[in-house]
């Protein structure tokens, strides 16, 4: 193809090519299985009986948020790129006999819904306070323990860090839900905070808030 503006030339390829846009990707995958992120998730956090495996599901999560997903949805982008599939070594399994609710290289939206729904508990808000932050349930606590208590504690020691400084930060992120309350920014949304490793840029810890609750609110406990 002749151009007459810029240097740039193009190209038909002779045969098919497989191309991404998402060649980043295959390093998350890369780390996760470096850290044993999937025999410690699947020993550690037992919330569903059968289909994908909690590391999987959990995988897909992690990566699909990095991607710069906003919807469980999104998911379909993975399912269709097969030059993504071949670098992550995600085979495909529809139309073959395998377990229920397990079809296809990555799991479906709902099956990323019905996953997360698991971790939640119904809690009641009280009455008298207008500032409330939930408790978490057992399953986010085993979570946790799987990515801050035995994860972060490696990579600190590979660091060779002996002291480390702790900083909390509170960020919004804005959001149109029904259920979604006013931030001090303005907007509605949500106020999550987390706890971070100065040194190494590592968050350590986190809790997700209601977008009304101040950001200092019981920071310290």
């Amino acid at each position: 193809m002749n151009q007459s503006v810029l240097s740039f030339k193009l190209e038909e390829a002779e045969k098919e090519m497989q191309l991404t846009g998402l060649a980043g990707i295959p390093l998350v995958y890369e780390i996760y299985r470096k850290l044993n992120l999937p025999d410690l998730i699947n020993k550690q956090i037992k919330v569903k009986e059968s289909g994908w495996k909690e590391s999987e599901l959990v995988e897909t999560i992690v990566s699909l948020s990095i991607a710069g997903g906003d919807h469980m949805e999104d998911v379909k982008l993975f399912s269709v790129d097969h030059a993504l599939q071949s670098l992550v070594e995600k085979e495909d399994h529809r139309g073959e006999e395998g377990p229920k609710n397990q079809e296809g290289p990555y799991p479906s939206a709902k099956a990323l819904e019905r996953f997360l729904k698991r971790f939640h508990q119904e809690q009641v808000k009280p009455e008298e306070k207008d500032a409330w932050v939930p408790k978490e349930s057992k399953a986010l606590k085993r979570l946790a323990k799987v990515v801050y208590a035995k994860t972060t504690k490696r990579l600190i020691e590979m660091s060779g860090l002996k002291t480390i400084t702790i900083e909390n930060d509170a960020t919004a992120v804005f959001s149109h839900k029904e259920e979604a309350l006013g931030t001090y920014k303005g907007g509605t949304g949500y106020m999550p905070v987390t706890g971070s490793i100065a040194e190494l840029g590592l968050i350590i810890g986190d809790e997700f808030r209601d977008g009304n609750v101040p950001p200092l609110y019981k920071v310290r406990e």
